[in-house]
């Protein structure tokens, strides 16, 4: 309907689904200082977006690295909800020629970007950024995940 689906009765609008969307993104790569001048050879993604929940699937193939800085995701296809860093997960999938087995993912609300990170192997398995450094000169990430949407 024009103000959205409502389920079991319940007939507010505030209550009502009136999102659902799907789509294809481009996912890429930047630092934490937008200094990232590697190239990336593949960039595919898809979306489906139900209400604010935003639900994304993606890979990034990267054909060289440069540049200094935090790796980061870049390019969602919604703009994050300004609240905190615990709104959503996104999970590392397969990867290759990353310099570390555990990664894992946070958010940068206020620049809309995801932020990667790796668990050390030694006790008591501290949690660090992902620099450019630690890439090999070609590899690839696969990811997915969910974020709330503005």
């Amino acid at each position: 309907t024009e103000n959205g689906i409502t389920f079991n009765g319940d007939t507010a609008a505030a209550n009502a689904l009136n999102d659902y969307e799907e789509g294809t993104w481009d996912p890429s790569f930047n630092t934490s200082n937008s200094n990232w001048s590697g190239g990336v050879s593949v960039s595919n993604g898809n979306y489906v977006k139900v209400g604010k929940l935003v639900y994304i699937f993606g890979r990034v193939t990267w054909s060289s690295t440069g540049g200094t800085g935090n790796l980061q995701f870049t390019n969602i296809p919604f703009s994050m909800e300004n609240g905190s860093d615990y709104d959503g997960q996104i999970s590392i999938g397969y990867r290759e020629n990353i310099g570390y087995p555990r990664l894992h993912t946070s958010f940068s609300t206020a620049t809309n970007r995801i932020n990667l990170h790796y668990v050390d192997s030694t006790s008591p398995f501290n949690s660090a950024s992902v620099v450019v450094g630690a890439l090999q000169s070609t590899g690839s990430i696969y990811f997915a995940g969910c974020y709330r949407a503005d």
